[in-house]
């Protein structure tokens, strides 16, 4: 029988202690793990902002969604003769008596961004385009604010916050930073161009239409 006398190893080992890390090192460790959860929160951000706008897409008045694409409307392009679209460069006159087009209740007129297969002001059909901010207003993750160029007559032209303006690039030197306001107030508004844009909001005015020459 071993008897641990003074002076002597015990008969228990103790495990090796774990050297505390210096308060360098732990900045060191938590670097990555701060920049991963920055860049998750962004990841969010940019999310949530792509869901915004797809919920504001849309054809426009005189355009019907066909698979996937906004086309002219057939009512206006056939005068009200064949309204419904069964294909891009199809029309269907859809009478009641037959749930099947026969050849003499289809009108066709096919052609690349010609004929039946053109958008409403566009040449072309295409993807359901989002809303946008007024003439007066900039967008800063999905909603829409007064120009920080109008609200500061141009010293601080880059938004940066929901209540703060830049200077110039790079903006994370806060000497270049002003900050004004809480919430809607200060640089947190609308352009007000309409009634309910006071506040920051959603983009509700449709893009503007294409003029032919």
């Amino acid at each position: 029988r071993l008897v641990a006398h003074e002076g002597s190893a015990t008969s228990e080992a103790k495990p090796p202690e774990t050297p505390m890390p210096t308060d360098r090192h732990a900045q060191r460790q938590g670097r990555p793990m701060r920049r991963m959860h920055v860049e998750k929160i962004f990841s969010h951000l940019h999310l949530v902002v792509d869901r915004v706008m797809n919920s504001t897409r849309k054809c426009e008045d005189d355009e019907e969604l066909f698979e996937d694409l906004c086309y002219k409307r057939c009512f206006l392009l056939t005068n009200g003769q064949f309204p419904v679209r069964v294909a891009p460069g199809a029309c269907w006159r859809k009478t009641t008596n037959s749930s099947e087009a026969g050849l003499s209740e289809v009108s066709m007129q096919s052609g690349n961004c010609s004929g039946y297969q053109v958008g409403g002001s566009r040449p072309c059909p295409h993807a359901p385009l989002p809303s946008e901010c007024d003439e007066n207003e900039e967008m800063y993750y999905g909603f829409c604010y007064m120009q920080c160029k109008l609200l500061t007559r141009g010293d601080y032209s880059i938004r940066k916050g929901t209540n703060v303006c830049c200077e110039q690039e790079p903006c994370m030197n806060i000497s270049r930073l002003r900050v004004s306001g809480v919430g809607c107030s200060g640089f947190g508004v609308g352009g007000a161009l309409s009634e309910g844009n006071k506040c920051a909001h959603m983009p509700e005015r449709r893009p503007l239409r294409v003029v032919s020459a």
